[in-house]
């Protein structure tokens, strides 16, 4: 996201928003997993350990994946990453 615009926006409201758009595509069998993915892959650094906990364990919990789903994947890959941030900012 554009840091210019991103220092106007209220960075809680953003994250929330962010964890809104994140729960609605994980319910979804389409292209949206992916463009969500990719939009939220490049601000895991910057969001708040507990938003990231959070995406981690709404993806862990979730019920609803199929092994021959071409979604599942693009989650636990996903979760991989969010899961290394987390580690990474428990060993700091």
């Amino acid at each position: 996201m554009n840091k210019q615009l991103m220092k106007h926006l209220d960075p809680m409201w953003t994250e929330d928003m962010l964890i809104y758009g994140f729960r609605y595509c994980l319910g979804r069998l389409s292209y949206s997993v992916a463009v969500c993915i990719d939009y939220l892959t490049p601000l895991v650094p910057y969001m708040h350990v507990e938003s990231l906990k959070l995406i981690s364990r709404e993806i862990s919990e979730y019920r609803h994946f199929k092994e021959d789903d071409f979604t599942t994947k693009d989650w636990f890959k996903f979760k991989e990453f969010v899961d290394k941030e987390i580690e990474r900012r428990n060993a700091s």
